[in-house]
């Protein structure tokens, strides 16, 4: 006997037209799917008064590379006079700058409405050698326990 005789020579593709044939029903195709609707979010632009006023989201960075001798209100005043709102600017020294280590060049956190988020980016607006970046947040993970507190997760 060879092995060919028993083993069965039929395809899924024949074994599916037999079923076809003995009166099989594939089975029908399910509803398209809706579209997902898109959460339509507006921002309002408006200076006229009203009876309540809106909180503007703020957008941080940190502007670096800025020569020491470089202050806050220097940075505040140049954006200012380019039609920038600052809501606050903070110098910030490099790690390990002090009195006997004075750094080559500092750093601002700034912060400015949203809204101007896109121009803060330009390249054309900040003087060359001038870096600026999203600001990176530090998450505080370490829990100190506070004197006179229970613990019940021991």
């Amino acid at each position: 006997m060879s092995l060919s005789n028993n083993v069965n020579t039929s395809t899924f593709a024949n074994i599916l037209k037999r079923d076809l044939e003995d009166g099989f029903q594939l089975p029908k195709q399910h509803k398209k799917s809706k579209p997902k609707k898109q959460n339509i979010v507006i921002i309002g632009g408006s200076n006229r008064v009203a009876a309540f006023r809106g909180v503007a989201q703020k957008t941080v960075v940190c502007v670096n590379r800025l020569e020491p001798s470089t202050s806050a209100e220097t940075i505040t005043d140049f954006l200012k006079s380019k039609g920038i709102t600052v809501y606050s600017c903070f110098k910030v020294m490099p790690k390990g700058a002090d009195e006997m280590n004075p750094p080559n060049f500092i750093g601002m956190r700034l912060c400015v409405p949203k809204a101007h988020a896109d121009a803060i980016l330009k390249t054309d607006l900040w003087p060359l050698g001038v870096t600026v970046r999203p600001w990176i947040f530090k998450n505080s993970t370490v829990l100190t326990p506070i004197a006179g507190s229970s613990n019940t997760d021991q």
